[in-house]
C-alpha cells in the first residue's frame, strides 16, 4: 500500500517524454505509403499494425525495425542506468581466437579433431570387449538351444540372424556414447553456437545466412530433424536448399558405422584424419548442392540473420552423463526394432534356399548388384549392405555381420573386414555409405515438407550418383598412388 501511494503521490510530478521513434528512410517510406490503409482500433494504432505487417514480409525490413528497437531501448537505457565499466569478460578473450577471421576456422577444426581422436582412443577398448562378449555367447548359446530340442533351423535364427546382427550393431554404442559425451561438452560450454556463427561467412558467400545452418546441425541429430527445423526458415530458396543438403548431414547411424570402421581398419592418430577427410567432403558437398540449387531456384530479396553469443558455460559432469546416456538409450531404443527386423530378413535371404550358401537369394541379389561395386572397388558383400541401409543406415553393419557368419562361420566382424578389405576399400565404402540415398524415412519427410516428388528423386538420385562418382575416384585414385 506504501508503494502504490507513492505512486499515486509522485506521479503528476514526473516528467514526461514521448518518443518518436523513427525507422529509418526505406520503412517510413513503406508506412507512408500505406498510410490510411489501417485505422486505430482494439490491436493497436495504424502505424504498429503496419510495422507488424512489414516485419512478416521482409527478413531484412524486420532486422531494421527490430535493430531500431535495440537502439532506442540502449538510449533509454544510458539515461536512467549507470553502467560500470567490467573490462574484458572471459567470453570475449576466447572469442577472441575463436570468432577470428583467419584462426577461427583452424581452431574449429582442432576441436572437432580432437573430438574424434578421444571418441576413438576411449572407445575402441570397450567396442572389442563387446563384439568378444556377443561371440563368445553366440557361440554357448547355440549348443544350449539344440540341447533343450529346439530345431537347429531356428537357433541358427536366434544366434546367425538375431544375435549376430544385433551384435555388430551393439559393437559401435561405445563409439557413440563418446562422441555423443564429447558433442554434449561442446554444445553446453557454448562453442556450438560460435560453430554456427563461423558458418554465416560459408552460407553468406552462397547467398543464403547463418540461418541455413541450423536445420544442418540438428540434422547431425538425424536427417528427419534437419527437414523438419526449415520450417524456421521464410524464403523457399532457404527451405529448398536446407531440405537437399540436410540429406547429407551425418546422422548418429551413419556416425556409428563410420567411426566403428574406422577404428577397426585406422590407428587412433590417422583414424582421426580419416575421420576429418570424410567429414570434410561431405561439407564440401552440402556447399555443391547448394550452389546447384541457386541455378534452378530463384532468390526473394535479401536475407539477413541475427544471433545472440552466451557467455561461455563450464558443463557439469552430472548434465554430460546424463544427457550422453540419454542420447545413446534414445539411439538404442529407436534402432532396435529396425535392427531385428532387417536381421531376420537378412538370414533369410543367407541362408534360403537350402543348400550351399553360393545358392541362396541374397548371393543372387548381390551378383546382379555387382557390376555398379566394382566401378568403386567394392564387392557384392558390401553392395548388399548397402541395399539394406536404404530402410535404416544402422542396419549396415548388422548386415554385413549376417553375410560374412552365413558364408565364413564364427568370427569377430572387425577382424573379419580387417582380413577381407583394405584400408582402401573400407575408406571408399565409407565414403560411398556416407553421401549415397538418404533412408526412406528421410525420403518420406522430404516429400511431407515440400510436396513435391521432384526434389524427393533429386535427393535420392542426386545422392547416389554423387556416392558412385565420388566412390569411383576414390578407388582409382587410391590405386594410383597408394
Amino acid at each position: 500500500e506504501l508503494f502504490a501511494t507513492v505512486l499515486e503521490v509522485a506521479d503528476p510530478l514526473l516528467p514526461r517524454r514521448s518518443y518518436a521513434i523513427r525507422y529509418g528512410e526505406k520503412v517510413e517510406r513503406m508506412l507512408a505509403e500505406r498510410k490510411g490503409a489501417i485505422k486505430d482500433n482494439n490491436y493497436g494504432s495504424a502505424r504498429w499494425q503496419l510495422l507488424k505487417q512489414l516485419e512478416t514480409e521482409s527478413d531484412v525490413l524486420q532486422s531494421e525495425i527490430i535493430s531500431t528497437r535495440y537502439n532506442i531501448a540502449e538510449d533509454i537505457a544510458a539515461r536512467i542506468a549507470a553502467k560500470r565499466s567490467t573490462g574484458e569478460t572471459f567470453s570475449d578473450r576466447i572469442d577472441h581466437w575463436a570468432l577470428h577471421p583467419l584462426w577461427g576456422g583452424p581452431l574449429m577444426l582442432l576441436v572437432f579433431g580432437l573430438m574424434f581422436y578421444l571418441t576413438f582412443a576411449v572407445s575402441r577398448p570397450a567396442s572389442e570387449w563387446l563384439a568378444q562378449f556377443f561371440d563368445i555367447a553366440g557361440e554357448m548359446f547355440e549348443p544350449w538351444l539344440i540341447s533343450v530340442s529346439v530345431p537347429p533351423l531356428f537357433a541358427d535364427l536366434v544366434v546367425g540372424g538375431v544375435m549376430k546382427g544385433v551384435g555388430a550393431a551393439v559393437g559401435f554404442l561405445p563409439q557413440m556414447a563418446m562422441f555423443f559425451l564429447f558433442y554434449t561438452l561442446i554444445q553446453d560450454s557454448g562453442y556450438m553456437v560460435r560453430v554456427v556463427f563461423l558458418a554465416d561467412r560459408i552460407m553468406s558467400a552462397l547467398g543464403m545466412n547463418g540461418k541455413t545452418f541450423l536445420p544442418l546441425v540438428l540434422g547431425c541429430s538425424c536427417n528427419v530433424n534437419g527437414i523438419l527445423a526449415s520450417r524456421i526458415l521464410s524464403s523457399p530458396y532457404d527451405r529448398t536448399v536446407a531440405i537437399l543438403v540436410s540429406s547429407y548431414a551425418p546422422c548418429p547411424a551413419r556416425l556409428g558405422v563410420m567411426v566403428f570402421l574406422v577404428s577397426a581398419f585406422f590407428v587412433s592418430s590417422s583414424a582421426t584424419l580419416v575421420m576429418l577427410a570424410l567429414l570434410g567432403i561431405s561439407l564440401a558437398l552440402m556447399v555443391l548442392v547448394a550452389y546447384i540449387v541457386s541455378w534452378f531456384i530463384p532468390r526473394e530479396g535479401e536475407s539477413s540473420f541475427m544471433m545472440e553469443l552466451p557467455p561461455y558455460q563450464k558443463p557439469t559432469l552430472g548434465s554430460l552423463t546424463s544427457s550422453a546416456v540419454w542420447m545413446t538409450l534414445n539411439f538404442v531404443h529407436r534402432i532396435r526394432n529396425v535392427i531385428i527386423a532387417s536381421s531376420v530378413v537378412m538370414w533369410c535371404l543367407s541362408n534360403f534356399p537350402a543348400g550351399p550358401f553360393e545358392n541362396t537369394y541374397i548371393v543372387h541379389i548381390g551378383k546382379a548388384m555387382e557390376p555398379i561395386g566394382n566401378l568403386m572397388g567394392l564387392n557384392w558383400q558390401l553392395i548388399v549392405a548397402l541395399l539394406f541401409g536404404i530402410a535404416a543406415k544402422e542396419s549396415v553393419l548388422s548386415s554385413l555381420g549376417i553375410i560374412y557368419h552365413a558364408a565364413q562361420g564364427s568370427g569377430n566382424l572387425a577382424d573379419i573386414l580387417i582380413h577381407n578389405f583394405s584400408p582402401l576399400t573400407a575408406f571408399t565404402f565409407l565414403l560411398v555409405y556416407m553421401i549415397y540415398t538418404p533412408c526412406v524415412t528421410t525420403l518420406v519427410t522430404m516429400y511431407q515438407e515440400t510436396r513435391d516428388w521432384r526434389i524427393v528423386v533429386y535427393g535420392a538420385l542426386g545422392s547416389v550418383i554423387s556416392a558412385i562418382v565420388l566412390g569411383s575416384l576414390s578407388f582409382y585414385l587410391g590405386r594410383l598412388f597408394f
